[in-house]
């Protein structure tokens, strides 16, 4: 038959034990996926600022690359590792690549960013 507990007696310890550590994983969570999105945003700008720089006439590819390297280390405070920045340009187009690796807050949880912008080359065309 059914026994019934009267004495509950440590039930609180028990469901905090459980409760606590699982509120703790879900805003370490959220805290992952807020950073990610600032990351993101910031890959996404410097990928667009290294374009803008790169494209400009008379300009090189160092230079999109420094001003896109010198973005990201200025604005992410050090959340986005790795970062690798490829820049091609054609005879009418440049192409920037910007990647990353987020920094982690939850263990074995990790994330990449990365962002691609093309955009017409700019030079100077003569009259014919």
């Amino acid at each position: 038959m059914l026994r019934v507990i009267k004495n509950d007696e440590g039930s609180s310890t028990a469901e905090a034990v459980i409760i606590v550590p699982l509120t703790m994983i879900v805003f370490l969570v959220i805290f992952q996926i807020a950073l990610w999105a600032h990351a993101y945003i910031v890959v996404e700008n410097a990928a667009s600022l290294g374009d803008q720089v790169a494209r400009s006439y008379n300009t090189s590819v160092q230079q999109g690359i420094a001003e896109t390297q010198s973005f990201i280390s200025s604005t992410s405070g050090g959340d986005i590792t790795d970062v690798n920045v490829n820049i091609s340009r054609t005879v009418d187009n440049v192409n920037v690549a910007v990647t990353g690796k987020v920094s982690s807050i939850v263990p074995f949880l990790s994330f990449n960013v990365s962002s691609v912008s093309t955009s017409p080359l700019q030079y100077f065309r003569p009259q014919q």
